[in-house]
């Protein structure tokens, strides 16, 4: 029986600036041999081209033209397991949310429980926010690049908590 467990490491990244990496482990049989492995990585095409494969065994080589990137793991030893870690850097543009990879195992050895051999990891996107933050007098200007956005203005022992729509400027005044 193979077993399949993929998970996002870590599980959020900031788009145009971390690589979102997916880890992909393969647990063999104890006691059985599996003959003809193969993985296949299914990613969500938002996330672009890969920028890093490595596996513990076999070779890996995304296709493309489509969104799969299939391992040739070969044949597992009983008790054999194999370790696939795939990189992106989702570019500045990506949209923020939440994306869903899908990996699958398969062997032309039998496989009495196949409900185990599939498995997802969602990676949380999100976007960089910068902030512009000027102080003329006591006028505070903080020119956010996303909306809404939720900051602290803090003078001294004084504070105001805002929450701003995307405007040309927001203001603090004590």
């Amino acid at each position: 029986d193979l077993r399949l467990i993929k998970d996002a490491v870590p599980p959020q990244v900031t788009a145009g600036g971390d690589d979102a990496t997916f880890v992909i482990q393969v647990i063999g049989d104890d006691q059985y041999p599996a003959r003809d492995v193969v993985v296949t990585d299914t990613w969500p095409t938002e996330l672009g081209e890969t920028n890093s494969i490595t596996s513990t065994k076999g070779s890996c080589e995304p296709q493309r033209t489509t969104d799969e990137l299939p391992c040739i793991l070969g044949d597992l030893a009983a008790g054999e397991d194999v370790t696939i870690t795939i990189s992106y850097t989702p570019g500045a543009d990506l949209a923020a949310g939440q994306y869903v990879n899908l990996a699958e195992v398969t062997t032309s050895s039998p496989d009495p429980d196949t409900s185990n051999n599939r498995d997802t990891a969602e990676v949380d996107v999100i976007r960089d926010v910068r902030l512009r933050v000027t102080k003329t007098d006591n006028v505070v200007e903080v020119s956010p690049s996303m909306s809404p956005l939720r900051f602290r203005c803090v003078h001294h022992r004084r504070e105001q908590r805002r929450r701003f729509q995307l405007q040309p400027r927001c203001r603090c005044r004590f």
